[in-house]
């Protein structure tokens, strides 16, 4: 809260000038036919979310192809540049950014291809690329609902499959010993 005539100003401005640029921020991010590179488009979609922005067009993220090429290794940003660029790449960053999609778009696409090689009938149907494309990209503002909502659980069902496994587990053991 402003406690004076100058932050009443400054917040006046503030707020005029944030109204000034979200409309055409809004507009950009919205438009679908305009393809927009991200690392971490969930984290993207939740701020804008709250702007009640929509965010569509999303054409690539690096941090899920880096998770699809790397799964359980290191996937942050800064690593992730480091590893394809060196110390010097995080200096220019949002360079870095366009250099890593293009570097992991094109091993999405020669994975796919090694696959479509050697497991011909299956990896035709799947393979990496598509898994990334068709897959794992129209999840992104799924999961950004679901985090944002919750989900909701059958707490019976759950508690039945617990037990029932839990009964598996206990003949397992008494085989085992």
């Amino acid at each position: 809260t402003p406690r004076n005539d100058k932050e009443k100003e400054i917040a006046a401005a503030t707020t005029e000038r944030n109204e000034e640029t979200k409309k055409p921020l809004a507009e950009f991010f919205e438009d679908e036919t305009i393809g927009k590179i991200f690392y971490d488009a969930k984290a993207a979609w939740h701020i804008l979310k709250k702007e009640c922005v929509a965010l569509r067009g999303t054409s690539f993220d690096a941090m899920v192809a880096a998770y699809l090429l790397q799964a359980g290794t290191r996937v942050e940003f800064d690593h992730l540049v480091i590893s394809e660029f060196g110390e010097e790449g995080l200096e220019r960053k949002a360079e870095s950014l366009l250099g890593l999609a293009n570097n992991l778009s094109e091993k999405i696409s020669e994975i796919s291809k090694e696959q479509n090689l050697v497991a011909q009938p299956l990896s035709e149907e799947w393979n990496m690329g598509r898994l990334f494309s068709e897959i794992e990209m129209p999840l992104i503002p799924i999961l950004g609902e679901m985090e944002e909502n919750g989900i909701r659980l059958d707490v019976a069902a759950f508690k039945k499959l617990s037990d029932e496994l839990g009964a598996e587990i206990r003949t397992i053991e008494k085989k085992i010993y």
